[in-house]
């Protein structure tokens, strides 16, 4: 648009007032998709933490369970080779 007088400058104000209202009106919709999408995602990001170091307790429990039953029957082997019954 070209500004020749008082008229055509007021115009242009209005529909770059227009153009900012919609942006603004744009912009802060995205923002709140936005924000809404990384309270979820943190949301989201710290269940899996949780559940992560769960996983990880519950795994070595039973490393634990493991162990202790590989080495019973390791020091039971060993008594009965030691006794002479393998």
């Amino acid at each position: 648009m070209e500004l020749k007088d008082f008229l055509s400058m007021k115009e242009a104000l209005k529909e770059l007032d227009q153009k900012i209202i919609k942006f603004n009106d744009t912009y802060l919709k995205k923002r709140k998709e936005i924000d809404a999408l990384e309270i979820e995602y943190d949301t989201l990001s710290k269940e899996l933490i949780l559940w992560l170091l769960k996983y990880a307790v519950n795994c070595r429990e039973k490393l634990k369970v493991e162990n202790y039953n590989i080495e019973k029957k390791l020091i039971k082997e060993n008594l009965d080779i030691k006794r002479g019954k393998l």
